[in-house]
């Protein structure tokens, strides 16, 4: 699933085993587990009740995304996807960041593009 550039917040609950693809401001969750999160996020993502969570950042591009990600006013240098809030966590890791190496960027052809 890809969302973004989305000038607030995105909230997934009570999913499982999924890919999610977001440029938001805020990113939260609760009851997402065994998926795989590639982010872009204005402040720090909170996660809740959450396991199996792998981290990355957002990795989309496609015609017009820096336009789409102007006027949702997110600043590409300041992506803090990295910065996991964990409400639940009671010193076992619910999320593991993706390792430099495995980043990889996914181009879109969208059909009503002029590029």
């Amino acid at each position: 699933m890809v969302i973004g550039p989305v000038k607030g917040s995105v909230f997934f609950r009570d999913c499982d085993n999924c890919t999610i693809q977001v440029a938001c401001q805020q990113f939260r969750c609760r009851d997402l587990i065994n998926s795989t999160v590639l982010l872009y996020a204005a402040n720090d993502p909170v996660i809740e009740a959450s396991s199996n969570l792998k981290f990355g950042p957002f990795n989309v591009s496609y015609p017009r995304l820096g336009q789409q990600a102007a006027a949702a006013e997110l600043n590409p240098d300041l992506n803090k996807w990295e910065l996991v809030f964990d409400f639940t966590n009671k010193g076992e890791a619910n999320y593991t960041v993706i390792p430099p190496a495995e980043w990889k960027t996914e181009a879109l052809n969208l059909p009503d593009s002029d590029e």
